[in-house]
């Protein structure tokens, strides 16, 4: 366990933010710990059922404490948890890195989600597929993170809350308070007032998001299914 002062503590589960505050390597951006925020605590974002989503920096990929004690965080504060069976904790990583050190068997999902020219895209696609195959399992939680926590984090959180129904005025209030506002316009541009235009085909965010979506599909006018359209590109791994 990690320790904590009585202070500490009680701000921590004053709210969803999340310090670990761990006695290890000052190897992320936020120096000796990672903050893991939780986006129902962003203004404009809270109340759209985002409770299970947390954005940080890159977490250690050495030290499983950080992790270990989020999930005993997220367990006590979310009433709909089930005691009698483990957290399930999806990691869609934009770092570039891996982090399948931190691998923790069956209960952990690592997504490796590119992010170089043209994998963007593909990469936020399946993003909200596995989100939206999971979300509804109340000890699932989602963790999204890319290296310093802002930009790419940035654009894929904001992704989520659009389609949760966050007017984009909201996201991009919090896209320049986490420092990644030159991302705003990429947000907006593949968000573009909910059509994503890619590969030839115009796609609504939302029918890729919809319950019970099949990616085996064809979208109308295109031979190619959406897998095949936002396939990943290779060594990329989602559960």
């Amino acid at each position: 366990m990690v320790n904590m002062t009585n202070n500490e503590t009680s701000n921590i589960q004053a709210s969803n933010r999340f310090d670990t505050y761990y006695k290890g390597p000052a190897d992320t951006i936020m120096g000796d710990h990672t903050i893991f925020d939780n986006l129902d605590d962003e203004d404009g974002l809270s109340g759209l059922g985002l409770s299970n989503v947390y954005r940080c920096s890159q977490p250690s990929g050495s030290d499983m404490t950080n992790f270990e004690n989020l999930k005993q965080f997220y367990a006590k504060n979310h009433p709909n948890v089930d005691p009698s069976k483990p957290i399930q904790v999806y990691d869609f990583d934009l770092s570039g890195g891996d982090d399948s050190g931190i691998d923790d068997g069956a209960n952990f999902h690592f997504s490796d989600l590119k992010c170089g020219a043209g994998a963007m895209i593909p990469s936020l696609v399946n993003m909200v597929w596995t989100y939206e195959a999971h979300k509804s399992d109340p000890n699932a939680m989602f963790l999204i993170h890319c290296t310093q926590g802002k930009d790419r984090t940035g654009v894929a959180s904001s992704l989520l809350a659009l389609l949760a129904g966050a007017p984009l005025s909201a996201v991009e209030a919090v896209q320049t308070d986490m420092r990644g506002s030159n991302d705003i316009k990429t947000l907006e541009s593949y968000w573009n007032g909910g059509t994503l235009n890619y590969d030839g085909c115009s796609i609504q965010w939302s029918d890729l998001a919809k319950p019970g979506f099949d990616p085996n599909s064809k979208p109308e006018g295109s031979d190619k299914t959406y897998a095949q359209i936002f396939a990943l590109p290779s060594k990329t791994s989602v559960q």
